[in-house]
This record gives structure tokens, sequence and C-alpha cells, in this order.
């Protein structure tokens, strides 16, 4: 008989070895992307928001199984799930709640460029692992430096 605990283990274990397939199978994506959004969390100067056209739930999920969590807090995932959501409702939600922020968009979305330009909001899309390379060194310049 399996106890909980043993459950609970085999299911972590089971959603690490799921967490390191998909790594690799995109070649480092999800690697890159953490480090893209711990240098950004370092930076003390930056938040990160998640906009996701699925429900909100999938959106946490997808968040939870891809060990971002400790990037996004919960005010900051956002869904467009509803039909009555859209992702400009949601940028000028946005832009109300952090009025003096900087904001710049990371999606390879082409309509989601055409909302940024029309909101005066910077865009970055990667193409592949190259650009996110880049985007890794890019977001290495927001943090401060070390006081000795």
């Amino acid at each position: 008989r399996m106890r909980a605990y043993d459950h609970d283990n085999h299911l972590m274990d089971s959603i690490c070895q799921f967490w390191e397939d998909a790594d690799q199978f995109t070649n480092g994506w999800l690697t890159n992307t953490q480090e893209i959004l711990s240098n950004i969390a370092d930076s003390n100067r930056s938040i990160s928001v998640v906009i996701s056209r699925n429900h909100l739930i999938y959106a946490v999920s997808s968040i939870i199984i891809f060990n971002l969590k400790s990037y996004f807090p919960i005010d900051s995932i956002h869904s467009m799930g509803s039909p009555f959501h859209t992702l400009t409702d949601v940028l000028y939600h946005l832009k109300r709640r952090f009025q003096n922020a900087k904001s710049i968009m990371i999606s390879s979305e082409s309509c989601v460029e055409e909302i940024c330009k029309e909101m005066g909001m910077g865009i970055v899309k990667p193409r592949g692992i190259q650009d996110l390379k880049k985007l890794i060194i890019e977001t290495k310049k927001l943090q401060r430096p070390k006081v000795k």
C-alpha cells in the first residue's frame, strides 16, 4: 500500500522528470527562461507578469509545473480566458496598476506586436535559443552593481 508521502514523492519525481524532458526537448528553453526571470527578479526594480490566453487555472498550473512560481507573485498572473478579457484590456489594467513603469512585452506573436505599438510598449520577440541568450545578457544589465 502506497503512503501519502510516497505518492507525493512519486508525483514530484514525475514533475521533475517532465521538466527535464521538456527542457531537453526544447534545447534548454526552460533553463534559459529561468535565468532571464532570475535576472529580472534580482534587479529589485522589475516585476514579471504572465498574461495567458487560457483560463487562470491553466496558467497557474503551467507556472507550477515548469517551476516558475518563484518569479511570479499570484497577483501578477493574468488571464484572457474569459471572452470579456482581451490582451488590450489586460494591458490597460496593468498600465493603470503600474502607472510609472516602463513595460516590455516578451512574445513571438505578431498580433501582440501591433497592440504593444499602439500602447507605446516595447516588445522583444524571441524566436529561438540564440534570442534567449541575448535576452539573458540584456536582463543581466538590469541588476544593480554589487556594493563592496
